[in-house]
């Protein structure tokens, strides 16, 4: 058996882009135009292309949205893509996996998997980075209707690559605190919030639930604490009961995407004059701890007890099977 080096802490980037990308999906009237830069079209010129917001919750009201607030479809899908114009429920639709140990963003093509997209066009390596710039590789014109603004303006959001927590993702709408809502109200962005201070007093932890699995942990002035408190309970007075009765078990992530890891905690400071949740402390790696932004790396001996080290990333590595293999630190 080869030796096996897996992450024993791996930031879930991946599956927290899905489940973010899922908080920011709109419930929109679909439509038959919108126009070519994302703007909100006229919602009295062509009534098929949106629908103005109805106050349908339990209290009355859909919070934030103004009164004349309208919900337009901006979905646009490349031909060739799964839910395109020409691809019929009748095609059916083929997920590339991801094979094991790589990073990689594969999009639903159209039809089966031996006959629509092949797999080289459709997934592309997402790779380490920076800033936005570093991230390479042509992505399919896939735009979504993105939350409403606190002024009730819709848009849409093309994929595109963004860098998050030091890996390549794609991305479609701009990043910020949203609702996913429900009750007939629309997704929409919590309106922008005081992060300004001058030293980590100044900052408090919020949490954010984004859905009944997720939630986010931000930073706000300590001002804000009761401002932030009703923005989260008139975004949770839009959901069924049943919206938070998902039986996962929940996870909490920072707004990049983190979440800390053994020996780590959340907490909040200033950063360039804002306040922001970070991951604090050091990550512990078996009878020592690894430095800021180091991952801690197992493989195993020959004996199979665990080896620990610190790098900047940890490859994986599988045993003659084809698959990662768990040490023990047992005798």
């Amino acid at each position: 058996m080869r030796p096996v080096a897996v992450p024993t802490r791996t930031i879930a980037v991946a599956a927290a882009a899905a489940l973010i990308l899922a908080i920011v999906g709109l419930a929109a009237c679909r439509g038959t135009a919108a126009t070519s830069n994302g703007d909100t079209p006229d919602a009295g010129g062509d009534a098929g292309a949106c629908i103005r917001v109805m106050p349908r919750t339990e209290a009355g009201t859909c919070p934030v949205v103004p009164p004349g607030g309208v919900v337009c479809d901006f979905t646009e899908i490349a031909s060739g893509w799964c839910h395109a114009p020409d691809c019929p429920a009748s095609e059916g639709c083929c997920a590339y996996g991801v094979p094991n140990g790589q990073s990689e963003t594969c999009f639903n093509v159209c039809g089966a998997c031996d006959k629509a997209v092949p797999r080289e066009v459709a997934c592309v390596a997402q790779g380490n980075c920076v800033t936005d710039s570093d991230c390479k590789g042509s992505l399919p014109h896939i735009c979504q209707n993105c939350p409403l603004t606190p002024q009730g303006q819709g848009s849409k959001g093309c994929a595109h690559w963004v860098c998050k927590a030091g890996q390549c993702q794609v991305g479609y709408c701009p990043s910020g605190l949203s609702c996913q809502a429900g009750l007939g109200c629309p997704s929409y962005y919590l309106r922008p919030l005081d992060r300004s201070c001058k030293s980590d007093g100044d900052c408090v932890l919020a949490d954010h639930v984004a859905n009944c699995c997720l939630t986010v942990k931000t930073a706000i002035n300590r001002s804000e604490q009761a401002s932030f408190a009703e923005l989260e309970r008139q975004c949770i007075e839009t959901h069924e009961p049943s919206f938070f009765e998902c039986g996962c078990l929940g996870s909490s992530l920072d707004e990049d995407g983190r979440s800390p890891g053994a020996g780590q905690s959340f907490a909040a400071m200033c950063v360039a004059g804002a306040c922001r949740a970070v991951v604090s402390g050091l990550l512990q790696c078996g009878a020592g701890t690894c430095s800021a932004g180091q991952s801690c790396c197992v493989s195993s001996d020959v004996t199979g007890r665990c080896i620990y080290s610190c790098a900047d990333s940890c490859p994986v590595v599988l045993n003659d099977s084809g698959l990662v293999s768990a040490c023990h630190d047992g005798p």
